[in-house]
């Protein structure tokens, strides 16, 4: 009997229908849209519904044959349904397929009858519509949490993805601007407004390819895009206030505070955020913090100390480097308040504070053993390394039209930045037979405080002829910083016994001064020459003065003495420069353009 039991299932699965297991795991739909004259239609906006809860899972939109395709799709059931501007929305149920591939023909869509004793209107929003180069979502017909924000709003529209650092995709390339109904929130950092806004605030969430700020002044196209999303917010929320607190608290002192406060109108926005907490959170605004500490001056822990190297990168402000951006115990404050008023028809006002405080404690204990045919040997390592980081940074944004051919906008942008730094480090190897070798201790402290200044004023002035413009932009920019360090290092070498038999010392200070300023001025003038093609004559002079000192100073004896340090000190001076240059510029495809110099 044993042998028959083991047997059965082998004979029921040999014999088994092949149906069963043939069904693919996905499988494409395509077809051909037409009207009731059986002309193709070009445009026509086709949405895959889930056949479960009519949620969207896939669109795409008619080629100029009519056809459309769906690729690779979960075989399960679906509700395919198409609209066009004038005709009845088409619907058709789309069931599990035996087959990888599903032509559904020639699918007609009818002309909307006409009544003349009664008119009935009735209508229906679509998930997803195409206008020219711009998708548009309604917010609506996605589903999310309640209190969820508009990146969870993002996950779950197709064709637009999020990472896990919040960097948002849409139609595979990165989206670079996030605007609120046309205008910037918090500058140009997309997360600020994808982890702070209230996905219940959104009507339409639009993804289109921006054009530069030039192609858009002159109204010829250069080819050039970026990919942009425009969050435009319900009726009832341009002209209230919203927002929402989160909280919590729990042992050993931890908290998590976290909030926003939106006041929209048609002519105003006004929006606070703000967040603390101690539970190593980096919250909305770390990775633009980053940008502004840079990475590139470190103060790094190594083998049983602790090494600090300042470089000239004049976009660094703390020389420090974590290992890792959640290393350790955080503390991370961070508020700021953004702001745009169109105060007159003709002119706007925008701009954005933000302050960010954030200290990190990191202690770290590595205790080693090496098992050796000698013997065995060991190291104890232990460090201690604190940092705090306070950065305030601000802009402002003027945006003034003249009349319908003259505009000027003035750009100011300032960021303050103050960084500390102290880290010990003490180290023990111990030799085959337990007998201490060698002990050294290590402190290094730095401090710097930093200003940076950006002004442009760019005037710009369009003449009647399409495409004839000239523009100038006038440019200054400072750039100051000063940095203080210390380093103090001590080696005790052993043989025999609880003497040293030599000891080895190090005491160090750096100063280091940046003092930059950069004068700058273009001008440009545009003449259209036919067929997307326009040549721009420019003019552009620039004059950088850069003074960096650094200076190294070696502590000898017990007192105060300095001695410099000429191999590791250094000081120079930039000088100035001129730039000219002419171009012809011309279409390559559709959404290229070739620049010839």
């Amino acid at each position: 009997m044993k042998n028959v039991s083991l047997l059965l299932p082998l004979f029921l699965c040999w014999f088994a229908p092949p149906t069963l297991a043939q069904n693919p795991t996905q499988v494409n739909i395509r077809g051909t849209v037409v009207d009731s004259a059986q002309h193709a239609l070009d445009g026509a906006t086709v949405m895959l519904l889930s056949g479960r809860d009519s949620s969207l899972v896939s669109f795409a939109r008619s080629q100029g044959s009519g056809g459309f395709e769906f690729k690779n799709v979960a075989n399960e059931g679906y509700l395919l349904q198409i609209t066009y501007v004038g005709l009845q929305k088409y619907r058709q149920p789309v069931s599990k397929q035996p087959n990888e591939t599903l032509d559904l023909g020639t699918l007609t869509l009818l002309p909307i009858p006409k009544d003349l004793d009664e008119v009935v209107i009735r209508g229906e929003r679509a998930p997803v519509q195409i206008k020219q180069d711009t998708i548009e979502y309604n917010a609506g017909s996605f589903k999310v949490q309640p209190n969820a924000v508009v990146e969870d709003l993002l996950k779950r529209l197709p064709g637009v993805e999020v990472d896990r650092d919040g960097t948002v995709r849409a139609q595979g390339q990165q989206v670079q601007r996030v605007t609120v109904d046309g205008k910037e929130f918090f500058g140009r950092d997309p997360k600020i407004a994808t982890r702070n806004l209230p996905a219940d605030a959104i009507d339409k969430v639009q993804v289109l390819d921006r054009k530069s700020d030039q192609a858009q002044f002159t109204g010829i196209d250069d080819g050039q895009r970026e990919k942009a999303i425009n969050l435009t917010l319900k009726e009832e929320k341009k002209n209230m206030t919203f927002g929402n607190l989160t909280g919590g608290g729990g042992p050993d002192s931890r908290y998590a505070l976290r909030g926003n406060v939106n006041r929209f109108s048609k002519t105003k926005q006004l929006s606070f955020l703000g967040m603390g907490n101690n539970v190593n959170q980096q919250g909305f605004s770390m990775d633009d913090y980053l940008n502004f500490t840079g990475a590139s001056q470190r103060m790094m822990s190594g083998q049983g100390g602790v090494r600090v190297q300042i470089n000239s990168d004049e976009d660094a402000a703390i020389p420090l480097n974590f290992g890792g951006r959640t290393n350790g115990y955080l503390t991370n404050w961070a508020g700021g308040v953004n702001f745009n008023n169109q105060i007159r028809p003709k002119t706007e006002v925008n701009g954005s504070y933000f302050y960010n405080q954030l200290g990190q404690d990191i202690d770290r204990i590595a205790n080693r053993q090496s098992f050796l045919p000698a013997g065995t040997i060991g190291s104890i390592q232990n460090t201690n390394q604190h940092t705090g980081n306070i950065t305030h940074r601000g802009n402002l944004v003027l945006d003034q039209k003249i009349d319908s051919l003259n505009s000027f906008r003035w750009t100011n942008r300032f960021d303050y930045r103050r960084n500390s730094a102290s880290v010990l480090g003490e180290s023990r190897a111990f030799g085959a037979n337990g007998q201490l070798e060698n002990e050294g201790t290590r402190t290094s402290t730095s401090q710097s405080d930093g200003i940076r200044l950006n002004s442009d004023l760019l005037l710009r002035h369009r003449f009647a002829k399409k495409g004839r413009t000239i523009s100038s932009n006038l440019t200054f920019g400072l750039d100051q910083s000063d940095r203080e360090g210390t380093l103090r290092a001590t080696n005790r070498f052993f043989e025999c016994g609880t003497e040293p038999v030599r000891v080895d010392s190090l005491r160090q200070v750096n100063e280091q001064t940046n003092d930059q300023q950069n004068f700058g001025a273009t001008l440009s003038y545009t003449e259209p020459l036919g067929n997307r093609r326009y040549l721009e004559l420019n003019y552009a002079w620039q004059k950088t003065l850069n003074n960096l000192d650094r200076k190294v100073y070696d502590l000898t004896g017990e007192g105060p003495t300095r001695r410099l340090n000429s191999q590791l000190s250094n000081a120079y001076r930039n000088d100035f420069t001129y730039q000219r240059g002419v171009s012809i510029c011309g279409p390559a495809s559709r959404n290229t353009m070739l620049r010839w110099v």
